[in-house]
């Protein structure tokens, strides 16, 4: 099976160009932003990503510093692809959890190895992401990196879960979970429950909802809490 590589870029030219000369070995998939990015990114779980720093909507280093808050996405290699090449930007974009930074323009032959090396480099890390632990599967490890996208990016709305005939919804402002109901179960009790059925549909509706204290405040105890004890 190819490696996946993502590439971030509003310049069309340079996402063909990673297409055609990328695409005999490797499955390139492309976003034109980071906020597109980032759901590619929680969507395919790429092996690395190629990143512009200057982009709308989210500019590489606030889509690096998300990614890097979401456990499925944290140690996904990034390398930052631009043609802000001056020092501090560098030593910026490694501080924020980037493997490399390639500076603008550059030869395919240069960008091939660093890739390679980058691949060598983390090789065990990514075969240690890859293969799941008992703990990733006995969780619902979708609906906690959607809650971790959600709080990352503090959207409002709805999202609703859907297993077997059974329904929940979690209502969230400004990424903080507001209230939650599944079946019988509410509140703090309906998340957990949705978290531990390990699997299940959901989606999310954004939409204006009011304000409202958050149901879960300490969200990395409340994770924690799903580890199996030693």
């Amino acid at each position: 099976m190819k490696q996946k590589i993502l590439v971030v870029d509003d310049e069309v030219g340079i996402l063909n160009l990673f297409q055609t000369e990328l695409g005999g070995e490797f499955d390139v998939l492309t976003a034109e932003n980071g906020e597109e990015g980032l759901l590619l990114s929680l969507q395919h779980k790429p092996d690395l990503i190629i990143s512009d720093i200057k982009m709308p909507e989210l500019n590489g280093w606030e889509f690096c510093y998300l990614l890097r808050q979401i456990p499925s996405t944290k140690a996904i290699p990034f390398v930052f692809l631009s043609s802000r090449s001056e020092l501090p930007d560098r030593i910026h974009s490694l501080r924020l959890g980037a493997d490399d930074f390639i500076s603008k323009p550059f030869t395919m032959e240069v960008l091939l190895t660093r890739i390679r090396i980058i691949f060598e480099r983390v090789r065990r890390r990514q075969l240690a992401i890859k293969s799941k632990s008992v703990f990733e599967d006995r969780i619902n490890t979708l609906l906690i990196d959607l809650l971790e996208y959600l709080r990352a990016t503090r959207r409002s709305g709805i999202i609703e879960f859907l297993r077997m005939g059974q329904h929940g919804a979690i209502t969230l402002f400004e990424g903080q979970i507001i209230d939650a109901e599944f079946e019988e179960f509410k509140g703090k009790d309906a998340i957990r429950r949705m978290i531990q059925l390990e699997s299940g549909e959901v989606s999310f509706r954004e939409k204006e909802t009011l304000r409202g204290d958050p149901l879960i405040k300490d969200w990395v105890a409340f994770l924690a809490s799903f580890l199996p004890e030693d």
